[in-house]
């Protein structure tokens, strides 16, 4: 077994949807005007997150603890939307990407939640 059949995290794709969410993410943070640090801060952190706990939840060994950071993950995912949503309400750019892929990873991690 080589250490990538390890990496379990690789099978799920919410994992790799969600890395598309941050890079997205990443794309619309780039593209807001200056003045805006604190919502590109807290988009980038909250999206980047979210491909980090569902790695990290499916690593863990037990049910309770690979729930615990699905959800926290799909908490994440809602940050993100609301940050993007607040991006288009502002007129800063839109968000409507970001919103599409942080609700599909919402879903999708809905349903390995209640597997």
């Amino acid at each position: 077994m080589t250490y990538e059949d390890q990496l379990s995290h690789r099978r799920l794709d919410v994992y790799r949807v969600s890395i598309q969410l941050a890079v997205a993410a990443d794309r619309l943070c780039r593209g807001l005007p200056p003045g805006n640090g604190r919502i590109k801060d807290q988009l980038r952190r909250a999206s980047q997150a979210v491909p980090l706990l569902v790695a990290e939840g499916a690593h863990r060994s037990s049910w309770p603890q690979k729930r615990q950071r699905y959800n926290e993950a799909r908490g994440e995912a809602g940050e993100v939307a609301a940050a993007a949503e607040l991006t288009q309400a502002l007129g800063l750019g839109d968000g409507s990407e970001v919103v599409e892929l942080a609700a599909r990873v919402a879903a999708m991690l809905t349903r390995l939640i209640r597997r």
